[in-house]
């Protein structure tokens, strides 16, 4: 079964959801995971300039608020999702599928929209009865840098062991192959023209407010230690839910002139591909598309790629080359 088109533009707000395989509680939050997964995105979100404005890691599933340019965010979740599978891995000393499937990812078309899908980020171990209040969830989540804390984390960088002399024999998690990242965030569109501190105490009231909204029905919560004491190869079942929205909007005219310009993408797109099945290699695909598996790349491809940079006024040379898995031939 052929994988859903996304229609990218040159910049956009998105929220983006990825789930680890069968439910498994790979995700689980301890002090290494959480060191691991917010070093490995905040080094993917400064190599690929995607703005992070929201992130929360579940036991079994994550959901992030980005503002990226073209498909930048296309090569943002490759890196981020590889390396928290291969090292989350061996951290539970595992090997096998992590995540369950592609990643999901709405474009969020104005700043009401952007504001609730922040409150839904927040409100997640609340709202499954983990834990009491948002700032009390023992894993990776926006709330610490929405307050001002800033949050630094090791990079466990592997290729050491591989590319410098005197590391061969460092293990995993030696820390002579420890580099330095830090998580920055930006704030989302309604808080922009806020300074810190008010920011800090919006962000505050909010999640006071989700605590007190689940205070209000009295049920039970698990708690942090008891999450963080659950079997990691456990798997939850899914609820079944009904199918997601193609943007996140306030205005239903939006959501109408939005679906309507998708729909002209994908026509375009379809076409576009049935004309290259034919054989035609050299046609031209909607702006902001990688190129399809076994097509070769044409200029106008390589720029939409970030494998072209431009050189003075009309001038384009070809930048040096990106391997392959950070930019894979396909329509992510």
């Amino acid at each position: 079964m052929g994988q859903a088109v996304r229609m990218y533009g040159p910049e956009g707000i998105y929220f983006v959801t990825a789930r680890t395989h069968q439910g498994q509680l790979l995700l689980r939050p301890s002090e290494r995971a959480r060191e691991i997964i917010g070093a490995i995105l905040a080094r993917a979100a400064r190599r690929y300039g995607v703005k992070l404005r929201g992130y929360v890691f579940l036991s079994n599933h994550l959901h992030l608020l980005v503002r990226a340019r073209g498909v930048a965010l296309s090569g943002f979740m490759q890196f981020l999702l590889s390396n928290i599978a291969k090292k989350i891995n061996a951290l539970l000393g595992r090997v096998g599928t992590f995540w369950q499937r592609r990643f999901s990812c709405e474009p969020v078309l104005d700043a009401e929209a952007e504001l609730d899908r922040l409150r839904y980020i927040l409100a997640h171990g609340v709202k499954e009865r983990l834990v009491a209040h948002p700032g009390d969830w023992p894993g990776l989540t926006c709330l610490k840098a929405l307050l001002g804390e800033d949050e630094v984390f090791p990079f466990y960088n592997w290729d050491w062991r591989h590319t410098k002399r005197g590391l061969e024999e460092a293990g995993r998690w030696s820390p002579r192959i420890v580099e330095s990242e830090r998580v920055e965030l930006e704030p989302i569109t309604a808080w922009a023209s806020c300074d810190a501190s008010t920011r800090a105490l919006l962000a505050r009231e909010l999640a006071d407010a989700l605590a007190a909204e689940h205070a209000a029905t009295g049920r039970p919560v698990l708690g942090a230690r008891a999450v963080m004491r659950e079997d990691p190869h456990r798997s939850i079942p899914l609820k079944r839910r009904g199918q997601r929205p193609r943007c996140h909007t306030s205005s239903a005219l939006v959501r109408v002139q939005w679906l309507q310009l998708f729909a002209e993408f994908v026509a375009a797109y379809r076409a576009a591909s049935a004309r290259f099945r034919a054989g035609e290699l050299d046609v031209v695909f909607p702006p902001w598309t990688l190129s399809p598996p076994g097509r070769p790349m044409i200029p106008d491809d390589l720029r939409r790629a970030g494998r072209v940079a431009p050189r003075g006024a009309g001038q384009e040379v070809v930048a040096k080359r990106v391997p392959q898995h950070v930019f894979p031939r396909t329509n992510r």
